[in-house]
């Protein structure tokens, strides 16, 4: 008759908490990396905006240009950024691949994706309606 501890360590065993655990920690990162974008990207389009459209009335601002060309380097980097993650995301994966296949359909890497559009989205703007 087989024991309880017979049981744990056959479930143990088919559970790779590891794997699990490596997993777990990539979809963080990638989550952290998503926030910095976000970060960069909504602080650079908020420059961006602020200068180009409202201006600001009663200041003036040596270099003229220097704000818009900060805010467009925001929205730069977090493009990039976010497109880093995604590149290591997906290394992450396809290094577990031997152990477990994981589709790449998942929850952090669709959100980073819609991100990245949308980055690449608001460069294309501003370089379009800078230049």
């Amino acid at each position: 008759m087989p024991r309880l501890h017979d049981y744990a360590e056959t479930s143990a065993e088919s559970v790779n908490l590891g794997l699990i655990n490596i997993k777990m920690a990539a979809d963080r990162t990638l989550m952290a990396w998503t926030g910095m974008s976000l970060s960069l990207l909504s602080f650079g389009f908020v420059i961006y905006k602020i200068f180009t459209e409202n201006g600001v009335e009663g200041v003036v601002i040596r270099g003229g240009n220097t704000p818009l060309i900060v805010g467009a380097y925001l929205i730069v980097s977090g493009t990039l950024a976010i497109l880093m993650g995604i590149g290591a995301y997906v290394q992450t994966l396809r290094q577990l691949r031997p152990l477990r296949r994981f589709g790449l359909v998942q929850p952090a890497l669709v959100l980073a994706s819609l991100m990245a559009i949308l980055g690449v989205c608001l460069c294309i703007g501003t370089a379009i309606r800078r230049f």
